[in-house]
């Protein structure tokens, strides 16, 4: 039987599934499948990479694969997945490379292909998803215009952000602020295996070593010997792209002397706050992981006021009732931007948001991130009031992000520019990753071990 290909626009390129390449049809035989990376300018047949991937998937295998397949779509290129024997194979991974990605199986049921039931996340992976997937969003919408100043944001988009423009030559490009979101995750996972496998654990000085191996992605040698196993994070090279890194994170981080080692500054930059979205699910650790970058005491406290807010959206909690609760304290500086934040018209306004600061310090950033999540009738209308000032608008998107991605779930996968972020695929595998580690059965899978050994 003749199955006709499929041609699916993914990120900003374009997914085949095709008849295998061998004249007689032995390629659809082996035991592997062909997958061919091309540009739109080579020439039929040719390929600038060919990679094998069982017919079978396997988490070991994709995890290797699967970052460059989506790296090349993410820069504009062609994947063709050739057809094997069982011609099921080949649309399994093109709607494993779908799902990671956020898009919908339809336009590959509509296109020919019989997709395979794919395993369902739990809802707590899909909530976790969510959250740092609009958190990325929010960062990358916010890339380009994080330095330019009001007039000339509504000069150059006048009606918001609708577009990604490229940033440092990638589209959908992620910054610093989930880079190092994504190491908290991924160490906050070694954490949780470490703990499993040998009973003791001190998770800020696994998160710390999850830290420092972000720091020799960006070109920076820590003091302290670090595990530099191509696993991982560490392997892909879309994270060791620079991206304006925070000079306190990078000081802080290459002057550090042990694992868990408080930062010893005065800084008390949004640096501190906008990674620790994943510590909701450990949140009585979240002050000291921030810690080990930024040693002000209202960066503690500021963090203490996030992880807080965070909680709330994360536990259902009403987000307005948590934040008056919090804004009761007049003597703390982080509680007295919230109820600054509080305090302000829901209009949605730059000039109102300007008010609260630029978001360039911990506690201003908390509280434009909580003024954007409270009066957001939608995802998009609350990212729009975040990224639209003056300051830090990639910090401050990313943190609201984190919150709308948690009041505004099934937003995120069809807001019209999500499918272009970066890295979403690693998004995908670290909620998945994450939940299974803090539950008893998925933190004792030895594959989860292989991927997060603890340190």
């Amino acid at each position: 039987m003749t199955h006709p290909d499929i041609v699916l626009s993914v990120a900003s390129g374009v997914l085949r599934v095709v008849a295998p390449s061998g004249n007689d049809g032995a390629a659809a035989n082996v035991s592997t499948l062909r997958v061919a990376l091309r540009t739109a300018g080579d020439a039929k047949g040719e390929s600038r990479e060919v990679l094998a991937l069982p017919r079978s998937p396997t988490e070991d295998t994709w995890g290797s694969v699967g970052p460059r397949v989506h790296r090349w779509l993410e820069q504009g290129g062609i994947v063709e997945i050739e057809r094997g024997s069982d011609p099921k194979d080949a649309v399994t991974y093109a709607g494993r490379v779908l799902r990671e990605r956020g898009q919908s199986l339809e336009g590959l049921a509509s296109a020919g292909g019989d997709v395979p039931p794919l395993p369902d996340p739990t809802p707590r992976a899909e909530r976790l998803r969510a959250m740092l997937a609009a958190g990325a969003l929010g960062d990358a919408m916010g890339a380009e215009i994080e330095f330019l100043d009001l007039a000339s944001l509504r000069r150059r988009h006048p009606d918001g952000i609708r577009h990604l423009p490229a940033h440092r030559g990638t589209t959908g490009a992620i910054t610093d602020d989930t880079q190092m979101t994504l190491f908290t995750a991924e160490g906050l996972i070694r954490s949780a295996v470490r703990q499993a496998q040998r009973g003791i654990c001190h998770p800020a000085s696994i998160i710390h070593h999850a830290y420092l191996r972000w720091l020799v992605t960006q070109g920076v040698a820590p003091r302290i010997a670090i595990d530099a196993d191509e696993i991982g994070l560490f392997r892909d090279p879309r994270l060791q792209a620079r991206r304006a890194p925070g000079k306190t994170c990078l000081s802080a981080l290459a002057t550090a002397r042990s694992f868990g080692m408080a930062a010893r500054n005065d800084s008390k930059g949004c640096g501190g706050v906008m990674r620790l979205a994943p510590m909701v699910l450990l949140p009585g650790r979240a002050v000291e992981v921030s810690g080990l970058t930024h040693g002000h005491p209202v960066a503690a406290l500021a963090a203490q006021v996030w992880i807080e807010l965070l909680s709330a959206a994360w536990n259902g909690t009403d987000l307005r009732a948590a934040a008056e609760r919090l804004a009761t304290d007049q003597d703390n500086p982080a509680t007295r931007a919230i109820a600054a934040a509080l305090a302000l018209p829901g209009d949605r306004q730059p000039e109102t948001v300007e008010r609260l600061g630029g978001g360039w310090v911990a506690e201003e950033a908390v509280a434009i991130a909580l003024y954007a999540a409270l009066h957001a009738r939608d995802l998009d209308e609350g990212l729009q009031t975040a990224l639209l000032h003056s300051g830090d608008s990639d910090s401050t998107a990313a943190m609201a992000g984190n919150l709308l991605g948690l009041l505004f779930p099934d937003q995120v996968f069809t807001h019209p520019l999500q499918a272009m972020v970066e890295c979403t695929d690693l998004i995908d595998r670290l909620a998945r990753d994450l939940d299974a580690a803090f539950t008893a059965e998925g933190v004792a899978d030895p594959a989860l071990f292989r991927r997060y050994p603890g340190v």
